[in-house]
């Protein structure tokens, strides 16, 4: 071979070699196919970890100074992961700019559904672009519930002023022209749900439903950070089909454009989880969850947000936890928690310290995203990205890179004296072992089953308080090892590392 031929199998080669690490490169959010329980991002595993203050989170485009500043305070804090609903109605936060509409005003006050607002649209493209600056994953949720279904005389920013609704714009009038009443019964709006083909049919209003999430994925697909779900939390009332014919409908649109999309939906059942005559499985995958959980191949992943997970604690949560991932095993996907309740100032239900530990022991439970909900209502439901949140996120990304969650799995078993409530873990037998300790149940001090597995590890603790990592000794194990966490210095727990050596 001559020097000019093997010059040129180099260039190929190079080309090729750049060609592939590109792709890789541009791959955006995908599901890890060495652990499909979890992400990868950009060709590497993820673990998606968030908090902010708000859920139209594109909304905060209105103000750039004000949106930058919360993506730049959650990648400090290590956090890579928002909420977006595509909502219009009056925010709960005092905080961000005022929510505008996706279609054009007239001066009559009516919209013209034939018209966008160019600004709603811009304000979504500028979240999704300053996200991915920041390599920020976007969960969007297409249906804003709450901006539908309540309809009742303190309902003033839900469905009496939304533009879909008949009232309120100038292209279609109510029943029988449209599905609509003019007076819903039960002060409900299901309706808005029967539009589909498989239910009333009403191309009118279906048409325009298409026209919104199309105009959406004109605007999303451009981007590779975006995870997708069709509702937030939808009603026990409204039929399952919704989701499926709206999961099947953004695939196939994404698919014709030549890119491949990961849904889910998030159902709302508090009936189901609380049936004590059913068995745990049932209790977590059951009633209207099925309609989710039963169909891999319309939902991709997995969002748990308004699961069981809700109505229970510590070691009750951690085995529904457990027997939603076992139900799920045969077709395994990246389970997400977008939304995790409590903590805020004015919070009852739920305080800061077992907010904390819930965001962590779902870590542990080998779930793919966590979330802190935003501050409803001057902080009532959530902890959105409050400094203790921050310390809390910035603490667990420090536990990830160094357990590396999708090379584990969860396993309690192996601490042999532990107590209810104690402590949570992830194994990665004889490699890793990242452990939660409540801080507040037990004596702080287990033993970990090592037999299988002796020799050299190095203990280290993460304050999660204060967020302050220390590297630890090295300790040498046995058949057992005893892991106690440090005397003083968190009131809200640890999270111990322990990693071969």
């Amino acid at each position: 071979m001559n020097v000019k031929r093997r010059c040129q199998n180099w260039f190929m080669l190079a080309i090729s070699m750049w060609s592939s690490v590109s792709l890789v490169r541009g791959a955006g959010i995908e599901i890890y196919p060495q652990n499909r329980a979890y992400w990868q991002y950009q060709g590497r595993p993820v673990m998606l970890l968030g908090g902010t203050d708000d859920d139209a989170l594109f909304q905060w485009a209105g103000d750039m100074r004000l949106l930058r500043h919360q993506l730049d305070l959650l990648k400090a804090s290590g956090g890579n992961y928002v909420r977006c609903t595509m909502s219009a109605r009056k925010p709960d936060s005092l905080t961000c700019p005022p929510r505008i509409a996706p279609y054009t005003k007239l001066e009559n006050g009516k919209f013209d559904l034939d018209r966008w607002n160019d600004e709603y649209w811009r304000r979504l493209e500028r979240l999704l672009a300053e996200c991915q600056k920041r390599d920020i994953i976007v969960q969007i949720e297409i249906w804003a519930t709450y901006d539908f279904v309540n309809v009742g005389p303190k309902a003033v920013n839900s469905w009496p002023s939304h533009p879909l609704n008949p009232k309120n714009n100038i292209n279609y009038g109510y029943s029988p022209e449209t599905i609509f009443p003019k007076k819903p019964s039960k002060a409900k709006n299901d309706e808005f749900y029967l539009t589909i083909p498989t239910f009333k049919n009403d191309l009118i209003v279906l048409e325009y439903q298409q026209a919104f999430v199309r105009k959406l994925l004109y605007h999303s697909l451009k981007y590779s950070n975006v995870l997708y779900c069709i509702d937030n939390e939808q009603r026990p009332q409204h039929p399952y089909q919704w989701g499926h014919y709206w999961a099947r409908y953004i695939k196939n649109h994404a698919r014709k454009r030549g890119r491949t999309i990961y849904v889910s939906e998030m159902l709302r059942d508090f009936v189901t989880p609380k049936d004590k005559t059913l068995t745990r499985t049932q209790r977590m995958v059951g009633g209207k969850f099925t309609a989710v959980f039963d169909y891999p191949k319309i939902y991709s992943f997995l969002e748990l947000s308004e699961t069981s997970t809700r109505f229970s604690k510590y070691d009750e949560l951690w085995k529904n936890m457990e027997a939603i991932r076992q139900y799920v095993s045969g077709s395994p996907r990246p389970m997400t928690h977008v939304k995790i309740y409590g903590g805020g100032k004015l919070n009852k239900a739920r305080g800061a310290r077992e907010t904390i530990h819930r965001f962590c022991e779902f870590v542990c439970a080998g779930r793919s995203a966590v979330r802190f909900h935003r501050p409803v209502r001057e902080g009532e439901n959530g902890m959105g990205l409050n400094p203790t949140a921050q310390v809390c996120i910035s603490a667990v990304r420090r536990f990830c890179d160094i357990i590396k969650p999708w090379q584990c799995r969860p396993n309690i078993d192996l601490l042999l004296d532990r107590e209810e409530n104690e402590a949570y873990m992830l194994v990665n037998p004889g490699v890793a072992y990242g452990i939660l300790f409540t801080g507040c149940f037990g004596d702080g001090s287990v033993m970990l089953d090592l037999s299988k597995y002796p020799g050299s590890y190095r203990l280290g603790w993460i304050n999660l308080e204060t967020g302050q990592y220390d590297h630890g000794d090295q300790v040498r194990a046995g058949k057992t090892i005893a892991i106690k966490v440090p005397s003083k210095g968190s009131k809200h727990g640890w999270l111990a590392t322990l990693v071969k050596e």
